[in-house]
């Protein structure tokens, strides 16, 4: 029996919590993996292709993953890179797609896997002119998220929400935007 041979995986982010999980994930699995982080600030087109290239010659993945598009600039320079060395890319969408992908040139189809965390999406994808589309729902991760001891009584409930909803984020943003106070009274 042949051995199975592992993909490598290139990580493109822009500083995606999701990543981490990604990232974590492959390590459990013994998947090799590159983390290409462009940090959450522009660069000029040489650093980026500067950066892309060393990452594909240094590391020699068999395709690029991103979560959202991230790392995908909307000038299509990482595509044309990649069309250059026909390496395939993977976008796993776990936000509204439609909301994300009319951002960017529509090039390199062909190459591009796109992942949706919602079944509806895929034909709708597809008619976008992505031939190769599929579901990959969200998940937890069961290293992290198992059945422990019990939880306080006063948090029992039938239906429950785990989650922040960005509020730190968001009240960042809305401290950087400093509104009147009437407006900040209404918020």
């Amino acid at each position: 029996m042949l051995p199975m041979v592992q993909p490598r995986v290139l990580l493109l982010t822009s500083l995606y919590f999701l990543m981490g999980e990604v990232r974590a994930a492959l390590d459990r699995l013994g998947v090799p993996h590159l983390l290409l982080d462009l940090g959450g600030k522009e660069m000029d087109r040489a650093e980026f292709v500067s950066r892309v290239r060393g990452a594909l010659a240094g590391f020699r993945p068999d395709f690029l993953l991103t979560v959202n598009h991230l790392g995908v600039d909307r000038e299509g320079v990482l595509l044309e890179l990649l069309a250059e060395t026909g390496l395939p890319l993977a976008s796993w969408f776990v936000d509204n797609p439609f909301l994300i992908l009319p951002l960017y040139p529509p090039r390199y189809q062909e190459r591009t896997q796109l992942f949706t965390w919602d079944a509806d999406n895929v034909a709708a994808l597809g008619d976008l002119g992505f031939p190769h589309v599929a579901w990959l729902p969200l998940g937890a991760d069961p290293a992290r998220f198992h059945p422990g001891a019990p939880g306080r009584e006063d948090w029992t409930a039938r239906v429950s929400f785990v989650g922040n909803s960005m509020t730190a984020k968001v009240a960042g943003r809305l401290a950087a935007a400093d509104p009147p106070p009437e407006l900040r009274a209404r918020l």
